[in-house]
C-alpha cells in the first residue's frame, strides 16, 4: 500500500507569504516520485486552494476542502465528492447566525458561494474569488450547503447550543473569532479515511502536517502527526512532532531526515 503525505493550507503548507517553500517543493516532488500521494486538507473552498498552490504541485495532489465537506481525489479539476451536506437545516442556522450579525460564507461545492457581506476586492481577497463567484441570498439552495463560515470580525462567535440544535459539528480557529459549521461527522480525518480506503493509502504509514485545532482529527488517523511551530498546546500535545514555522524549510527538512534520508539508508 502507498502512504501520504497531508497538509493543511495556511500557517502549514503556505507561509505567511502564501506560497509554498521552495525546499518544501523540492522534497515534496522527491517523497512523490518514491511513491507517497500528496494531500492537501483545508478549511478553504478548492478556489482558493487553486488560487495559493501551483498547478504543476496542485494536479500532482488529492484536495479535501471545507474542513472534510467535499474532495477532489485526483486534482481539483476531477469531479467532486461530496461527503455530506447541512441539508435543509442549514436554513434555519444561517438566519440565526445572520440575525446575530456575523459575516457569514456559505458554501456548496467550494466554486460558488453566498454571503451577507457586501462583496467587494477586499472581502473577496484579491484574486481566490470574484464577484462572478458569489451567488444571490435568495438563490441559495440551502440542501446543498456543504458548510457555512460565521466571522465575528474580531469577536468571538457565540456557538452554544448550536450542535445539537441544529446536528452540526462545530470548528473553531484557534481564536474563536472565526467559526465553521459542518455536517455532523464530517472532518477533515473522516475525509481522509475515505480517500484512503478508496485509493488503497495506508495510513498508518502515513504522516500529517497541521497547524490548528481542527488538524487534531487528521492526527488521530495517521501514524505520525507534525504540528507546526505556534500550534495550540491540544494540537502540539496530539503530535509525534513540533517543527519549526512555515515560513522557513521546517517541513522540506523534516521530510528530508525523516522519510528520505531513512529510505537511502535502508
Amino acid at each position: 500500500m502507498k502512504r501520504a503525505l497531508v497538509f493543511d493550507l495556511d500557517g502549514t503548507l503556505l507561509t505567511s507569504e502564501k506560497s509554498v517553500h521552495r525546499e518544501t517543493v523540492r522534497s515534496l516532488f522527491d517523497c512523490m516520485k518514491i511513491g507517497f500521494a500528496l494531500v492537501i486538507a483545508t478549511s478553504r473552498p478548492i478556489r482558493a486552494v487553486e488560487h495559493f498552490v501551483a498547478r504543476d504541485l496542485l494536479e500532482r495532489a488529492a484536495a479535501i476542502t471545507l474542513n472534510g465537506a467535499v474532495t477532489y481525489e485526483r486534482g481539483p479539476y476531477s469531479g467532486p465528492t461530496f461527503n455530506g451536506t447541512l441539508g435543509a437545516r442549514s436554513e434555519a442556522l444561517a438566519e440565526r447566525l445572520r440575525s446575530m450579525g456575523y459575516y457569514l460564507s456559505i458554501e456548496t461545492e467550494g466554486r460558488r458561494f453566498a454571503s451577507n457581506r457586501r462583496q467587494t476586492l477586499d472581502t473577496l481577497r484579491g484574486q481566490q474569488a470574484t464577484h462572478a463567484d458569489v451567488i444571490n441570498w435568495n438563490d441559495i439552495d440551502f440542501n446543498r450547503v456543504s458548510k457555512i463560515a460565521a466571522d465575528g470580525e474580531g469577536s468571538s462567535v457565540e456557538v452554544d447550543g448550536y450542535a445539537d440544535e441544529f446536528e452540526v459539528d462545530i470548528l473553531p480557529e484557534m481564536s474563536g473569532t472565526f467559526v465553521n459549521f459542518l455536517p455532523r461527522g464530517v472532518d477533515k480525518g473522516t475525509a481522509l479515511a475515505v480517500y484512503a480506503d478508496r485509493n488503497g493509502v495506508d495510513l498508518a504509514g502515513s504522516i500529517a502536517f497541521g497547524d490548528d485545532l481542527p488538524d487534531i482529527r487528521l492526527f488521530d488517523r495517521v501514524g505520525t502527526g507534525v504540528a507546526m511551530e505556534g500550534s495550540p498546546p491540544e494540537l502540539a500535545s496530539a503530535a509525534q512532532h513540533v517543527i519549526g514555522s512555515c515560513d522557513g524549510p521546517s517541513i522540506g527538512s523534516f521530510l528530508e531526515a525523516e522519510v528520505l534520508e531513512a529510505l537511502r539508508r535502508d
